[in-house]
């Protein structure tokens, strides 16, 4: 009679515990943006990934002027659950007009990607070709300094997404991780004068510092 209680405990018990492998639940959250940095800033770019269950990611393009936030019309997909195996990484990168032929480009803690600093370094310093026509366009209302921030900005999301979004490796992201709380609610990155990074989520909060590059443009 014990034995075969015993066989039925664990028999109950693989049963549900193979139920509960399986019960991880997709969630979505949303973000945005709060500029506390003081200056003007543009192409605020967000990189998610849910380890390489799920990618996301958004642009603001333009300006977010300081004080300012952008629409929380950014979301973001994640699970939780039991057994799951999936995590919470961001990037969060930015320009800030310098002058008519560079920007300041910020990412948050590049130290350990050196894809980006590669790209950095080998073109950054020669000088990344702009289309003068593309440049004009961004141009005509706030003047060359800020066009060169919105169209330089726009190269340099770009280049960031080639190197490090469109693959599955998350070294030199973020780790901010959402639980089942977070779920439809509004998670803050905001950016502060020191140009550190704060996510902060209904379940929690997390920080990170930012590094900056200057990038020279050369017009074609």
């Amino acid at each position: 009679m014990r034995k075969v209680n015993t066989y039925s405990l664990l028999l109950l018990f693989f049963v549900l515990g193979t139920q509960n492998i399986y019960a991880q639940t997709n969630h979505k959250a949303k973000v945005q943006v709060i500029n506390n940095s003081g200056n003007a800033i543009y192409n605020v770019t967000i990189f998610h990934k849910y380890s390489d269950i799920f990618k996301d990611k958004k642009t603001w393009p333009g300006a977010l002027n300081a004080g300012a936030k952008t629409a929380a019309d950014f979301s973001v997909r994640y699970q939780t659950g039991f057994g799951r195996t999936g995590a919470d990484w961001w990037l969060v990168t930015w320009t800030e007009a310098k002058d008519e032929n560079s920007v300041t480009q910020y990412t948050t803690a590049p130290k350990n990607f050196r894809a980006v600093i590669d790209f950095y370094e080998k073109v950054g310093k020669v000088g990344i070709p702009i289309a003068t026509s593309v440049l004009g366009v961004a141009s005509v209302a706030a003047g060359p300094a800020v066009g060169l921030a919105v169209a330089g900005g726009s190269i340099i999301a770009n280049e960031i997404a080639d190197r490090t979004f469109n693959n599955e490796s998350t070294v030199g992201y973020k780790k901010h991780e959402f639980k089942s709380e977070d779920t439809n609610k509004v998670t803050t990155i905001t950016i502060g004068k020191k140009r550190n990074v704060t996510f902060k989520s209904p379940s929690g909060t997390s920080k990170t510092g930012s590094e900056k590059q200057v990038m020279k443009f050369k017009k074609n």
